[in-house]
């Protein structure tokens, strides 16, 4: 009878004290956790979750036996924003979605979209003034913007990019105050001025994304953006009647503005953050940015020789991922080693306990990108680092996003130095997403020579 043996359980003799933990700080409670065992139990207003810390468990979960897991509780919610998209859809919708999707992100279509983040970063910062105060998360959270808005919409006007994402991030915000409402559908009729101002961004947004598909349908040319090969991939396949086509193309644009926005711009502030705290590693990584470079704007094909960056950008991602935690609900009974967790059961995955396991990481807390020096150690890092998801599941978009954040973090070091505003803290604000709190708030230095110490290879 050793499989029915229960894991540890956190819990409180207080009614509710779990809760409020997990609430008060959701980072903290996890660790905790993730201490106490590599299967552990906890409860939040009664569905009882099981937080796994095992690569073992992680890979069966996300890839193995992945058939046997849907979607977790935040993002099952998260569905009355983002509809039925890549990220909150089940089988056999998602891999026809994912399917189509591919055509989006093959290698000639990335090379066009480098040369748009090329573009509109090298824009961006060259608007910064020396000696200025700088929120460098609400710029990062700009500059990302203004890209996914010309690569999947076509769109120039930063007016219009900066309404889009107003209206985008305050529904991705609320998603996390619906998370233990049952009804949110119901909620949401509810007339309080907070829902009320909800339920205007949604209609905003909605109105942008279907007048942007009723265009593309119209001029029936492929602008180059993400939506015209979308458009282009639904014509040739059925998606039922017009109506549920733009549906589920609004869903779908939902979910590539939030791969495309919001997590990039999180890894690049903090990497940003990192490297004010770390003056050697920013003196490495702006010597191999002017080796590679050499004083021209970044461009795709520099991608590959940016190693140190990669490793400065994946070191950063450890200790901070932007996708902090990930769900799944089992649907069949599963097996984690003598632990039997059964079908309805929450499943909690959380690249930020596993990305802190001194067993995995030695010294897990100090930021160290010579770790990921030795592609092989990398590799042998799967299902323990996985900031981007694993397995059949994983972000469609991560080459897209490494090409962002090495373009932007190259542009930027290029350009710039920061110095932190002095007394300034930063802490992690575990919502949707990990966003350093309240922000990272330096001053900027221009960049006028770069420093000529001997360039150290990655290799």
């Amino acid at each position: 009878m050793g499989a029915q043996q229960k894991p540890p359980l956190v819990s409180s003799l207080i009614p509710g004290r779990t809760l409020l933990n997990f609430k008060k700080n959701p980072l903290e409670f996890l660790d905790h956790c993730g201490r106490l065992g590599e299967v552990v139990r906890y409860r939040l207003l009664g569905p009882q979750f099981y937080l796994l810390t095992s690569p073992e468990y992680v890979k069966d979960v996300l890839f193995n036996k992945h058939a046997d897991f849907v979607k977790g509780r935040i993002l099952q919610k998260s569905k009355i924003f983002m509809g039925e998209g890549l990220i909150t859809s089940e089988e056999p919708l998602h891999t026809q979605q994912r399917r189509l999707a591919q055509r989006a992100f093959h290698k000639q279509r990335l090379e066009t979209y480098a040369r748009t983040m090329a573009d509109l970063a090298q824009e961006f910062v060259g608007a910064w003034k020396e000696e200025e105060s700088r929120d460098l998360h609400a710029d990062m959270m700009q500059l990302t913007v203004r890209i996914v808005a010309k690569v999947l919409f076509s769109v120039t006007m930063e007016s219009e990019a900066r309404e889009i994402g107003r209206h985008f991030t305050k529904l991705i915000e609320s998603a996390l105050f619906f998370y233990f409402v049952p009804h949110p559908e119901l909620v949401l009729k509810l007339p309080i001025p907070q829902l009320r101002s909800i339920n205007a961004s949604q209609r905003h947004l909605d109105s942008m994304i279907y007048r942007f598909i009723e265009d593309g349908r119209k001029n029936r040319e492929d602008k180059g953006d993400l939506l015209s090969m979308l458009i282009a991939a639904h014509e040739e396949e059925t998606f039922g009647s017009q109506e549920e086509s733009s549906r589920q193309l609004r869903d779908e644009c939902m979910s590539l503005f939030a791969a495309g926005h919001e997590t990039t711009a999180n890894a690049l502030a903090w990497t940003f953050l990192l490297l004010t705290q770390h003056p050697e590693v920013e003196e490495k990584l702006a010597n191999e940015i002017n080796e590679v470079l050499e004083k021209r704007s970044p461009a795709v094909e520099d991608v590959p020789r940016l190693r140190y960056a990669k490793m400065v950008l994946a070191e950063s991602m450890r200790l901070y991922p932007p996708a902090w935690i990930i769900s799944r609900q089992a649907t069949k009974d599963y097996q984690a080693g003598r632990y039997l967790i059964p079908a309805g059961s929450f499943i909690t995955l959380s690249p930020w306990v596993m990305h802190h396991k001194a067993e995995f990481f030695p010294d897990p807390i100090r930021f160290d990108p010579e770790r990921w020096k030795d592609d092989t150690n990398a590799s042998k890092m799967a299902f323990r680092y996985f900031p981007f998801g694993a397995g059949p599941r994983n972000c469609i978009g991560e080459g897209f996003a490494w090409i962002e954040a090495l373009l932007i973090l190259a542009t930027v070091i290029q350009n710039w130095k920061f110095q932190m505003v002095p007394g300034f803290r930063v802490e992690p604000d575990a919502g949707m997403t990990l966003r350093p709190k309240p922000g990272v708030q330096v001053v900027v230095r221009k960049r006028a020579v770069f420093p000529r110490a001997t360039v150290v290879s990655a290799d």
